[in-house]
């Protein structure tokens, strides 16, 4: 189609534009060449007359672009609708954080009072251990107290286990105890002997206040007595043995009379296991001047009597 048939084709005749005669396309250039104004609004008017001299004026990506334009528009659209989303998702987890943080906040404030409280318990659990030791403490003394009674009643039998051994063999005793005035006595007297044994510093206080201090003898009899040292304990430890031997060992030094060291006690702990002897006759054939016999002591004599 040439352009002097298109311009017929399409309605638009340049003749009615124009004082000259349009027969042929060299006539359509002619006055479009003097007239550019007309081919514009040839163009204008022509939709296809419009696509045929973009095609043919525009590149391929010039051609091409609004539908890229258009592709960009709906990404950039479909990027800003992702964006809102992360933003509502942001809102969302600023929002979550902050009650997060106000739970870890409410934790810790919870967390504080039970450490608190559990300070104060701890304080309460240490009173009611004081308050228990010291309770404890009364009772052991009251129990030590009641042990050494019940040695002191039982002296006559401890001395009885002693004569009636192969040691002595007489079976009637007469049992005196020491006074404060004979202890104290005695230490006077012996003093340098009691000092050449080198015996623990303590051993002359605790000489001045042993449980038992005696002197066992034969009754109506001319029989070799023995010197008599026991402590008691409710449960016997080894500072009681140390004691009744230190004691057995001060007696037995001024030589005239044999001494033996006693412990009574209604049960032992492990540090006399094997030290005090429950046999007799193995205890005198030992001949150990650092162990001791064992008297076990009934566990209702070392109780208060019921008042009622």
């Amino acid at each position: 189609m040439t352009l002097y048939q298109f311009d017929r084709y399409n309605g638009y005749d340049l003749n009615e534009r124009t004082d000259m005669t349009i027969n042929t396309d060299a006539d359509v250039i002619r006055v479009i060449q003097q007239n550019p104004r007309l081919l514009i609004e040839a163009i204008t008017a022509n939709p296809e007359l419009k696509a045929e001299v973009r095609r043919a004026v525009l590149t391929d990506d010039l051609l091409a672009m609004p539908e890229q334009l258009a592709q960009m528009r709906e990404a950039q659209n479909e990027i800003l609708k992702t964006q809102g989303e992360i933003l509502k998702s942001l809102a969302e987890t600023r929002e979550s954080l902050a009650e997060t943080r106000e739970t870890q906040n409410e934790m810790l404030r919870t967390q504080n009072k039970m450490l608190e409280e559990l300070a104060n318990t701890r304080k309460d659990i240490g009173a009611l251990h004081g308050m228990y030791r010291r309770q404890h403490e009364d009772f052991g003394r009251f129990r030590g107290a009641y042990a050494i009674d019940a040695a002191r009643r039982n002296r006559g039998d401890i001395a009885l286990i002693l004569s009636k051994s192969s040691a002595h063999g007489f079976n009637r005793v007469s049992v005196r105890d020491f006074n404060q005035v004979d202890i104290n006595d005695f230490l006077d007297e012996n003093y340098d002997a009691i000092d050449a044994l080198r015996l623990r510093e303590r051993s002359w206080n605790t000489f001045l206040s042993g449980d038992v201090i005696a002197r066992v003898t034969e009754r109506m009899g001319d029989a070799p007595g023995f010197y008599l040292a026991v402590e008691a304990s409710y449960t016997a430890d080894i500072e009681d043995l140390r004691r009744a031997v230190d004691h057995a060992k001060m007696l037995r030094c001024v030589g005239d009379l044999a001494a033996y060291a006693v412990v009574a006690g209604v049960r032992k702990n492990l540090s006399v296991e094997g030290i005090l002897y429950e046999d007799v006759e193995k205890f005198i054939r030992a001949q150990d001047e650092d162990a001791a016999l064992w008297f076990p002591l009934d566990l209702k004599d070392v109780q208060p009597d019921d008042p009622f």
